[in-house]
């Protein structure tokens, strides 16, 4: 399982240990060290998920406003324990991607530096795909055994606002901290069985995926309360997201 550090604690570390070496870069830096672009790569996902590589390329569109896009490849690792009557084997498949982007404004008043440097807030957009294929045994009351693969699709929609800081290290190097990002967000489940299970068996296994997506995203709980997926395997649910992340990139590209 990955660590259950809070993001938000390792972002506010950084961020404090960054201020310091900020102030330190400060006196060399000036408007002919910016660039347009900016390449940068994920770090805290890792966290989360499993084998993932997140990028994102930042553009400026003039001195104080830049736009973002990101994207890469994630999966989502779901843990299912075994329980009376059933057994979850290893994943056959596991997969999934991430695409999005934000606008962000760079606040003249807090920033001694153009953009991309400094304090901002703005918009973004995200969208996060996992699909896997599993192995399980289901055993009824009465001893008989069924055998079947499980096939999950996951999707979450965000929608929301971000407030940040990014550093600009010797001229190049940049750190980009996500401080606080609120979103509205849509979460889709679709679960579907292949094999000779009863509605009932499916109900079980169904729920037992949706209680390890509701671990993974605490915040789901508040909406779903009965925690319940029916024999169908899906299930749609709006709930509030919140994001935090840190990204290290590199800058190019004169104005």
């Amino acid at each position: 399982m990955k660590s259950n550090t809070p993001i938000h604690l390792i972002a506010s570390l950084v961020f404090l240990l960054l201020v310091n070496v900020n102030n330190a870069f400060a006196q060399k830096n000036n408007d002919s060290t910016y660039y347009k672009n900016t390449i940068k790569f994920n770090i805290t996902n890792w966290i989360l998920y499993n084998n993932v590589f997140m990028f994102s390329y930042e553009r400026n569109v003039s001195e104080h406003q830049t736009f973002s896009v990101t994207g890469g490849y994630v999966e989502m690792p779901v843990f299912l324990p075994n329980r009376t009557g059933v057994k979850y084997n290893g994943s056959i498949s596991k997969s999934g991607f991430t695409i999005g982007g934000d606008y962000r404004f760079y606040l003249p008043f807090e920033n001694k530096f153009p953009a991309p440097h400094g304090l901002y807030i703005g918009p973004y957009i995200s969208y996060y795909d996992f699909r896997s294929e599993r192995h399980m045994e289901y055993t009824d009351t009465t001893g008989s055994t069924s055998t079947a693969i499980i096939n999950s699709k996951i999707n979450v929609g965000n929608l929301g606002v971000q407030l940040g800081y990014q550093f600009i290290l010797s001229r190049r190097i940049t750190i980009d901290l996500t401080l606080f990002a609120p979103s509205f967000s849509r979460y889709g489940i679709h679960l579907d069985a292949t094999g000779a299970l009863s509605d009932h068996a499916k109900e079980i296994i169904y729920n037992d995926v949706s209680q390890a997506i509701i671990d993974k995203f605490p915040l789901l709980d508040k909406l779903l309360t009965d925690k319940h997926v029916d024999a169908s395997g899906s299930r749609n649910a709006l709930a509030p997201g919140l994001k935090y992340c840190v990204y290290v990139g590199y800058h190019f590209g004169k104005r």
